[in-house]
């Protein structure tokens, strides 16, 4: 997800993580400025196991907020097993 370039940022209220396979999956997320790039220094959530057959790995944040053109990357194990929802508002 890219926070807008025209808007004053986004906050991010929940991100929903869904594995939609009956085989382990971990995943990585990061939250990037927008000249940055994904590392150590910006994780959300590090070799999370999102568990298997459909149930939701539910994160929620009080307070989490991106600049505009931030973004939320994310890494798995496995390519295509992990559906992502994220929830927020984008501020104007």
């Amino acid at each position: 997800y890219t926070s807008p370039a025209a808007a004053l940022g986004t906050q991010v209220k929940e991100i929903v993580l869904t594995n939609t396979t009956t085989s382990a999956t971990t995943v990585t997320l990061y939250l990037v400025e927008k000249t940055g790039t994904a590392g150590n220094s910006n994780t959300l959530l590090k070799s999370i196991a999102v568990p298997i057959d459909g149930n939701p790995y539910l994160l929620e944040f009080d307070g989490l907020f991106m600049g505009e053109s931030d973004t939320i990357q994310g890494l798995a194990s496995v390519t295509s097993r992990i559906a992502l929802h994220i929830t927020g508002v984008e501020l104007a």
